[in-house]
């Protein structure tokens, strides 16, 4: 998942970012670097925020173009599966979808916690409980 950072050079030659698709980010820095370090931080935290039901799971849609001085912000890898994972749920209860894969609202639901680290298998499970088939990308 990458989310696009707008950074500008301030007057005083500081940096500040913001995030098109969470405008409630806002961050000043010293460095371009520091501010890709600190978006990528303050965008992860959202997240997290989000999957623990705190607001609402969106998309980024904003996409980077370095011309425009937006900059590409990676996200955690694993932050990123499980934020998909919730999103492909939609509003469909956990108890349906542990139900499909044949495992218990409990077991399911820790799976969709920010610190869970997924196998392909479950990945798959997931998928098919949902409709849906997995492929991954190297990109």
């Amino acid at each position: 998942m990458i989310f696009s950072a707008k950074i500008t050079v301030n007057e005083d030659k500081s940096y500040t970012t913001t995030i098109p698709d969470r405008p409630d980010i806002s961050i000043k820095s010293d460095t371009i670097e520091n501010s890709k370090i600190r978006a990528k931080e303050e965008i992860e935290a959202a997240l997290v925020y989000e999957l623990e039901g705190k607001s609402k799971l969106r998309e980024p849609i904003t996409i980077h173009d370095e011309t425009k001085d937006l900059y590409p912000i990676e996200i955690d890898a694993c932050i990123s599966t499980i934020y998909r994972i919730r999103l492909l749920r939609g509003s469909k209860s956990a108890v349906i979808i542990s139900k499909n894969m044949g495992i218990s609202r409990q077991s399911y639901q820790r799976l969709e916690l920010p610190t869970s680290n997924v196998s392909v298998k479950m990945l798959e499970k997931i998928a098919k409980a949902n409709g849906k088939h997995l492929e991954i990308k190297f990109v």
